[in-house]
């Protein structure tokens, strides 16, 4: 059975403890006074380890518990290596944030960031609008030009992001055949998207975008297993109800969509379903590196950097079909080039279009 004959004097120790290490006088420190964790054999203490002039050190504050066993043995005790130092740091940093600015401010950065991710997504609708109305001849061009801007951009911070130790060589190891299906992917989505954008009115675009909601349900649960509530499903159905009311409707007499036809509706939809796809194979290329990066986060700019890259070629490869549905000759491709360049640099004739 252990003895508590010392229970009251190793009280006193830990007070001395707790008020020599505290920062500040008013600092309180409470140690429970109960020693438990024996349950067979018997013990007894036989001595206390204490340094001189006050200067205890948790280390070597050691109780040496003399074991009555078969084996005659010493146990070396020490228990309160765990929850002293805890104690003592509770009490030497009182000014540290509590947890709850800490989520405040994670709040607050979630929704900043949000907010800029909203702006500049719907930036980049409107000036691809903006930009489809002089050259609604040339949206092979244009989305040639906006995947290899994508590439330009990725491929830089990742150069940046590589040298400043936040890429590893372990990132940049990753397989690549996920990149090259998220390439194909978005590279149809970005052209049938560039040609539907070129016919249809400016507000049907962001509208029939709205699907992509619908398409990425669908595909997570086809390729993801994943399981969606029925109030998730209910809103996805809302929302696709509200993208058939406000075309078919309009916000005129005349419907949105009238005199367009059902292909570039058709085709901006399409396009929205192809980018859904790659969305859900880049987030199963983050669940793969998690495993093979042993817990750690797959840089994202190695996903955005080899995907634009692998876009960029795919673009490339469909020239010849695109440029035979548009009944350009594959000699006539250097000058349709130099046209679309020079009516992206304003070089020409001034064009105007409705938005």
């Amino acid at each position: 059975m252990l003895k508590l004959l010392s229970v009251s004097h190793f009280l006193r120790i830990m007070k001395l403890l707790a008020t020599a290490s505290a920062p500040k006088p008013s600092a309180h420190c409470s140690v429970p006074p109960i020693i438990n964790g024996f349950s067979s054999g018997t013990s007894r203490i036989v001595s206390v380890s204490i340094p001189h002039r006050l200067k205890l050190s948790v280390n070597e504050l050691k109780l040496v518990i003399l074991n009555y066993t078969s084996y005659e043995r010493k146990t070396v005790f020490t228990r309160f290596q765990h929850f002293v130092p805890s104690a003592l740091a509770k009490c030497s940093s009182p000014e540290r944030p509590s947890s709850l600015n800490l989520n405040t401010d994670k709040r607050r950065a979630v929704v900043a960031w949000s907010a800029i991710t909203l702006v500049l997504a719907v930036g980049n609708r409107v000036l691809q609008k903006l930009a489809l109305v002089p050259m609604k001849d040339y949206p092979f061009f244009l989305a040639q030009l906006n995947s290899l801007a994508y590439v330009m951009t990725f491929f830089t911070l990742l150069h940046v992001r590589y040298h400043a130790g936040v890429t590893t060589d372990e990132m940049l190891a990753i397989p690549k055949l996920p990149f090259i299906v998220i390439g194909f992917l978005e590279a149809i989505s970005t052209v049938s998207g560039m040609y539907a954008g070129a016919i249809l009115p400016g507000p049907a675009i962001p509208l029939l975008y709205q699907t992509f909601l619908v398409w990425q349900l669908l595909f997570s649960s086809l390729l993801l297993r994943r399981r969606y509530s029925v109030n998730q499903l209910l809103g996805c159905f809302l929302v696709a109800a509200g993208v058939v009311v406000a075309v078919t409707s309009g916000a005129s007499n005349s419907q949105m969509l009238s005199g367009v036809g059902i292909l570039w509706p058709a085709l901006m939809i399409a396009s929205s379903a192809f980018q859904a796809a790659a969305s859900i194979v880049k987030e199963s290329v983050f669940l793969d590196a998690a495993a093979r990066l042993k817990g750690k986060s797959l840089d994202i700019f190695v996903v955005n950097s080899f995907a634009s890259g692998f876009q960029a070629i795919f673009i490339l490869f469909f020239l010849p079909i695109l440029s035979n549905s548009k009944g350009i000759p594959l000699s006539e491709l250097p000058l349709y080039f130099r046209s679309g360049a020079a009516c992206f640099l304003n070089l020409g004739t001034n064009t105007t279009g409705k938005i």
